[in-house]
C-alpha cells in the first residue's frame, strides 16, 4: 500500500512538472492575415498548424499559442488598417499572411510600427530591407529563375514567349535577358495583365515554348483558357514557375484537358502526412490550387519553434503590445525576428527552411514535375550545388521551323468528311439529277468549300451510318457515330455541331468554333389566357346575358319613374318632362355596373328601390368577375419557366421531354447526372430517345413553325 501511495505520488508529480514545464513559456498570440473573400480554407490550415504546436509535446515542450484570424476586407483600407492594429495592440507577437502587394504593403506598414515580425507566405517581391521585420518562406525569384534557366537549357529551347502578371515575373525574366548563355534566343515578353488574351498572339507568333510566370491561385483559370485554345496540343510546351499545381483527386471536378507538357515546380514532398490532411481540406471546400497552404504551415511551425528555442535559453518573449497610435513597438520584436532569420532551422512540409540576411529564404530543394495527360509526375530535382538532376528523359519538342519541314499539309488530298444532318448546319436534297457533295447544302459545306479554297484540298461529304454524334460504349469499349468512324479510319474529319466534353477531348483533336449556336428549349406554347383578359372571365352568353338583362331593368325603371308623379316637375301649369328617360336611364344602369358617375337622382321611393336593386345586382357581377380574373392570373402565372435543368426537374411531372439518343446531353443524363437528376433521367429515357439529330432551335422557330 505504501509503495503504490509512492509511485502515485511521483506520477503526480512528474505531471505536475511537465505542466508546469508546458506552460513556463506563457500562450503567445499568433496573427493570421487572410482574405475576407477566399482566406476560408487558409485560415483553417492556420488553425491547424497553432493546434499542431499545443498538441506536440515532443517538438514543442515550452510554448503554448494562441491563433488569432485576422480576415481583410478587399477595398476597405482604412477598416482593415484598424482592425490590424486592434488585434496588434492585443499582444500579438508575430505575423503570417499576406498572399497580394496590397495586403504586404499593408501588413508591413502597421508591423513596421508596432515592430512586429512578419512572415510572408506568398511569391512576393524581393526582400529588400530587413528593417522592415520581414521574412520571405516562399522561394525567391532568384533561386526560381535559376531553375528555369536550366531548364529551358538543357531542353534547348531558342524561341521562347515569356508571360508574367506581376514585377517578381519581370524580374526574372530580366535575369533570364541578362543571361550571358541566352544570348542569340529569341524571348517575347507578353505582360498579362495588359493582353488578357495573349494565347491568340503566340500561335500567330509560330513559337511552342512558353513560359507562364504569373501568380500561383491563377494557374488554374489560366489552364482552362490554354485548354480552349489551340497552344493545348502535344507539341507546345509551358514552363510555370510559381504553380506548385495539385489535381483534385476527384478527376471529374477539374475543368481542362491539356496534352501539352506542363513543367511546374514546388517545394512541397508530397508523402507528408500534413499535407494530406491539407489536400483533403482542398478537396472538401471544392479548391483546386492554393499554393499558400504549406507555407502557412510551416511559419506557424517557424515561430513556434523559435519561442520554444528562446524558452529553453530561458530567454522567453515578453508579450508587451504595441500601439500604432503612440507609436510603441512590440517591445521583444527584434529578437524574435533575429531569432527566427538566424537560429531556427528544421525541416517543414516544404523542405528544409533557412534564411539568409535579408530574410529571404534559401532553398535547398525544389521538385521539378510534369503534367501530362492528366498525371501530374515528377521529372527532375534541383539543389543549388548539384543543379538540375533527371529523374526521366525530358522530350525537348522542336521548333516550329524544324517540325513544319516534315508537315505536308493538306495540299492536294482528298478527305472524307463524315457529319449529320442538322438543318440548317446541313440539308440533303434528294433530287435524283443530284449527287455527290451536289445533294447537301447548309453552313456545313459552305465551311468546308472555304477551308478548301484556303487550305487545297479536296472533300467528300459522308453522312455518318448509325446517325449518332458519338459516345462511349463501356460493354464494348467503343466509341460509335462520327467519333467511332474517325477512329476507326472510315473518316478522316468531323464536321457538325458538336458539343464538346472531356470523354470526346480524350480521343479527338478539336478546332476552335466556327459558330457557337449555344442550347436551347423548344417547347409548344399554349394559348395565351391574358391575351383577351378583359372578356375572358364571362362566356359570351354570359356577357349577352348581362346585356339582356340592363335592357330589361332600362326600360323596368323607366316604366316605374314615368308612373311616380315625383319624377315630374312643372312651373306653374305647364308639365315639364321626367329625366327618367330610357337613354338617361341606360346609361345611369352602365354607369353604376361601371362603378362611374352619373347626375340622375330619383325621389320616387319605388324609383329608389328599383336603383338599390340594381345595385346589389351589380356589386354581385362586379364580385363574381374580380374572382374569375384573379383565377385566371393565378394560373397564368404558375405555367412552367424553364430556363435551367433544374426547373425541368421541378416540372418533372408536367413536362415531357427528350434528348438525342448518344449525344452529350443524353450521356450527361446517364452518367454524370444520373445521381442527382435521377428522376430526370427516367423521363428522358421514357420520352426522348430520338434517333436523328434535332433541328437547330432558331431554324425550326423561323422556319419550320413560321413564327
Amino acid at each position: 500500500m505504501y509503495r503504490w501511495c509512492v509511485l502515485s505520488g511521483s506520477a503526480l508529480i512528474v505531471l505536475a512538472l511537465c505542466s508546469i514545464g508546458r506552460a513556463h513559456g506563457g500562450t503567445y498570440k499568433i496573427a493570421g492575415v487572410f482574405s475576407a473573400e477566399t482566406g476560408q480554407v487558409e485560415s483553417k490550415v492556420f488553425a491547424r498548424a497553432v493546434d499542431r504546436v499545443n498538441t506536440d509535446n515532443r517538438e514543442f515542450p515550452e510554448v503554448q499559442m494562441q491563433a488569432i484570424p485576422i480576415m481583410l476586407k478587399e477595398g476597405q483600407t482604412w477598416e482593415n488598417y484598424l482592425e490590424l492594429c486592434r488585434q496588434f495592440e492585443s499582444g500579438v507577437v508575430a505575423i503570417v499572411g499576406a498572399e497580394s502587394s496590397v495586403e504586404d504593403s499593408l501588413i508591413s506598414s502597421v508591423s513596421s510600427a508596432v515592430r512586429i515580425p512578419h512572415i510572408r507566405t506568398g511569391f512576393n517581391r524581393e526582400l529588400e530591407d530587413p528593417d522592415d521585420l520581414s521574412l520571405g518562406l516562399a522561394p525567391s525569384p532568384s533561386d526560381l529563375a535559376e531553375v528555369v534557366r536550366e531548364l529551358i537549357l538543357h531542353m534547348g529551347w531558342n524561341h521562347i514567349v515569356y508571360i508574367y502578371d506581376t514585377s517578381t515575373g519581370l524580374l526574372r525574366m530580366n535575369e533570364l535577358e541578362e543571361d550571358p548563355e541566352f544570348k542569340g534566343r529569341r524571348l517575347v515578353p507578353i505582360d498579362l495583365s495588359v493582353d488578357a488574351n495573349p494565347w491568340d498572339n503566340i500561335i500567330k507568333l509560330s513559337i511552342r515554348h512558353v513560359v507562364v510566370d504569373i501568380e500561383s491561385k491563377s494557374v488554374h483559370q489560366v489552364l482552362k483558357e490554354i485548354s480552349m485554345s489551340g497552344l493545348s496540343q502535344d507539341y507546345y510546351s509551358f514552363i510555370m514557375p510559381n504553380s506548385d499545381i495539385r489535381l483534385p483527386e476527384n478527376s471529374t471536378q477539374r475543368t481542362y484537358f491539356i496534352d501539352a507538357d506542363v513543367y511546374t515546380f514546388s517545394l512541397v514532398d508530397p508523402d507528408n502526412r500534413e499535407m494530406h490532411w491539407i489536400y483533403r481540406m482542398l478537396e472538401m471546400n471544392s479548391s483546386e490550387n492554393e499554393p499558400n497552404l504549406p507555407f502557412i504551415y510551416d511559419s506557424v511551425l517557424q515561430i513556434g519553434h523559435t519561442l520554444n528555442n528562446l524558452t529553453k535559453l530561458r530567454q522567453p518573449i515578453k508579450s508587451s503590445p504595441g500601439s500604432c497610435a503612440r507609436k510603441v513597438g512590440f517591445e521583444d520584436g527584434r529578437k524574435l525576428y533575429d531569432s527566427i532569420r538566424e537560429s531556427t532551422k528544421f525541416e517543414g512540409v516544404t523542405g528544409f527552411i533557412e534564411f539568409d540576411d535579408k530574410g529571404a529564404r534559401k532553398v535547398k530543394h525544389v521538385h521539378v514535375k510534369l503534367l501530362k495527360d492528366g498525371k501530374l509526375t515528377k521529372v527532375a530535382d534541383w539543389r543549388p550545388a548539384d543543379g538540375l538532376t533527371f529523374i526521366r528523359e525530358l522530350d525537348p519538342k522542336g521548333e516550329p521551323d524544324e517540325a513544319l519541314e516534315h508537315d505536308e499539309g493538306l495540299n492536294n488530298r482528298a478527305l472524307v468528311v463524315t457529319t449529320i444532318l442538322t438543318p440548317p448546319f446541313l440539308m440533303r436534297d434528294d433530287s435524283p439529277h443530284l449527287k455527290g457533295n451536289e445533294r447537301y447544302s447548309g453552313f456545313i459545306v459552305d465551311l468546308l468549300e472555304k477551308l478548301s479554297r484556303l487550305l487545297k484540298f479536296q472533300f467528300l461529304i459522308k453522312e455518318v451510318e448509325d446517325g449518332s454524334y458519338g459516345s462511349y460504349n463501356e460493354s464494348t469499349g467503343s466509341y460509335n457515330g462520327m467519333i467511332g468512324e474517325i477512329l476507326l479510319g472510315k473518316a478522316d474529319i468531323a464536321v457538325a455541331p458538336f458539343t464538346i466534353n472531356g470523354e470526346r477531348y480524350h480521343v479527338l483533336d478539336f478546332s476552335f468554333p466556327f459558330l457557337e449556336a449555344g442550347l436551347g428549349l423548344l417547347a409548344r406554347r399554349e394559348v395565351d389566357p391574358l391575351e383577351h383578359t378583359f372578356l375572358s372571365p364571362f362566356s359570351a352568353t354570359m356577357w349577352f346575358a348581362l346585356f339582356c338583362t340592363m335592357v330589361f331593368a332600362t326600360f323596368v325603371i323607366t316604366f316605374i319613374a314615368r308612373l311616380s308623379p315625383r319624377e315630374w316637375s312643372s312651373v306653374g301649369d305647364i308639365v315639364i318632362e321626367t329625366p327618367f328617360t330610357v337613354g338617361n336611364c341606360f346609361w345611369y344602369l352602365y354607369s353604376t355596373i361601371m362603378f362611374q358617375r352619373f347626375q340622375l337622382r330619383p325621389t320616387s321611393p319605388a324609383v329608389i328601390v328599383a336603383f338599390f336593386a340594381w345595385f346589389i345586382f351589380c356589386l354581385a357581377v362586379m364580385v363574381s368577375y374580380g374572382t374569375v380574373l384573379g383565377d385566371f392570373i393565378i394560373k397564368y402565372n404558375e405555367r412552367p419557366a424553364l430556363s435551367k435543368i433544374d426547373d425541368l426537374r421541378l416540372e418533372n411531372n408536367r413536362v415531357k421531354f427528350s434528348a438525342i439518343r448518344t449525344g452529350s446531353t443524353m450521356r450527361f443524363f446517364e452518367v454524370d447526372a444520373a445521381l442527382s437528376y435521377g428522376s430526370l433521367t427516367r423521363s428522358v429515357l421514357q420520352w426522348g430517345l430520338t434517333e436523328r439529330a434535332g433541328t437547330h432551335v432558331p431554324y425550326k422557330i423561323h422556319v419550320r413553325l413560321g413564327l
